[in-house]
Formats: C-alpha cells, structure tokens, sequence
C-alpha cells in the first residue's frame, strides 16, 4: 500500500441479531491484526428489503470515507464471518459498491460495475452511535433512492439531453 492511497484501513461490518455473540470475537480480531482502523458497524433496524449488500452500501454512505482510504468489509452469514479483499473506496464507487442482494461480504467484485448497487439505495434512517474514537454502530432503514436513480422518473418526464 503506498503512492497516492492513504494506508488507513476502515472495515465496515454488516450484521443482524445472531451475530450478535460473536461479534465480540470478531472485533478483537481486528483490533489485534490492525489496532489503528476504524470500524463501522452496520445493521438494519426492522426488515432488510434488500440483503447484506446493501447494508454494507449503506455502512460506506454513512462512514464518509475518503476516496484514497483503503476498506475490507465482513458480514455475518449462514453462522460464519465473511471477508472481502481490501480494496481503495475510490475502485469500490466505481464499480457501485455490492450487489444490493448480495448475502456475503465476500461477494465484493471491483472489477466489473454492478447493476443494482451503492448508487441505487440510501440509508433514509440512521441511529448512530459512537463506541469510541475509533468505533461507531449504525442501525439503519435502507430504501431505494428515488431521487437520483433516474429509473424512477416516468418516461414521459425524462429528458434525454
């Protein structure tokens, strides 16, 4: 890691209630192999409508990350942690994130641009909460963004330029 990147390294952890035991675990994983990230935990307050993708999406929308920061996100799945590869924010906005149903962490693919992803949701309710300086809890309701997804407009309102 060098060059223009900045080496700080920011996990965004995805879970529901049954991670709820072992996120302890998890957590101190992470604090042993890298003491300075920052962790942002993320999950969803009611039903997801989507699946764990689309929380990790809202985890980076909420963190305000910095482009030239690295990222690794973990998620909660079938009983077991799931990791992707570190990648810098920049690559993960250029691809749109996940998949919004996406069920693992794993599934993080940069190389190829998503149909359904970061761009086409938004966290549109958030309780947060700081743990400390470098850790914060998320609880978030994630709707589509009908805003700026131009998929939304009718045809007839949208104008081609």
């Amino acid at each position: 890691m060098s060059g223009q990147y900045n080496e700080m390294l920011n996990i965004v952890v995805a879970f529901d209630k049954n991670a709820h035991t072992s996120i302890r675990m998890l957590t101190q994983a992470i604090m042993d192999a890298v003491p300075n990230a920052y962790i942002f935990f993320v999950e969803h307050s009611g039903v997801n409508p989507f699946n764990t993708g689309a929380l990790l999406n809202a985890g980076v929308h909420l963190a305000g990350l910095s482009t030239h920061h690295y990222v690794n996100f973990f998620s909660f799945t079938d009983g077991k942690w799931s990791m992707s590869k570190n990648t810098i924010v920049e690559h993960f906005l250029q691809a749109n994130g996940y998949e919004n149903n996406a069920s693992s962490a794993s599934e993080l693919d940069c190389s190829r641009r998503t149909v359904d992803g970061y761009f086409d949701i938004f966290p549109v309710q958030s309780k947060d909460k700081t743990l400390n300086n470098k850790w914060f809890h998320y609880s978030v309701q994630i709707e589509r963004d009908k805003v700026l997804n131009v998929e939304f407009i009718p045809p007839e309102l949208n104008i081609h330029l």
